[in-house]
C-alpha cells in the first residue's frame, strides 16, 4: 500500500499528513470518518526485513492491546487495530496529542 494523503487505509481512516518517520515505521495524521475526529495512525514499514516483520507485528498488536487498557490523561487512547491484509498494512489508530507550538527563532 503507497501511504499518501487522501489514502484510506480502512472504510473509516482516511490519510491527512505524515507527522513522523521512525525505526520502525511511520505516523500519520488521519480522519476518523465514522468518529468525526483525528487521530494519529501508526504503520510498521514495509523495508523492514521480512525475518522481523512477524515479532515485530505481535510486539506492535501487544503494546496496542496494553495501551489501550491504561486509562490515563497521559497515556493516548488506542482507537483502532488492524491486521495486514493484501489491501491493507499494520496499523494502530491513536488520539492525537496537542503539540504546544515551537518558540520563534530570532
Amino acid at each position: 500500500m503507497v501511504l499518501q494523503p487522501g489514502t484510506m487505509v480502512t472504510p473509516n481512516l482516511r490519510l491527512v499528513r505524515p507527522l513522523g518517520e521512525g525505526g520502525m515505521g511511520t505516523v500519520w495524521l488521519a480522519d476518523h470518518l465514522a468518529l468525526e475526529m483525528q487521530v494519529a495512525v501508526k504503520f510498521i514499514s514495509a523495508d523492514l526485513p521480512k525475518l522481523f516483520l512477524p515479532a515485530l507485528a505481535k510486539r506492535f498488536n501487544r503494546e496496542a492491546t496494553a495501551a489501550a487498557r491504561i486509562k490515563s490523561p497521559h497515556v493516548v487512547t488506542t482507537r483502532r487495530r488492524a491486521s495486514p491484509t493484501p489491501q491493507n498494512a499494520e496499523l494502530r489508530a491513536t488520539d492525537v496529542l496537542a503539540r504546544p507550538p515551537a518558540p520563534e527563532r530570532s
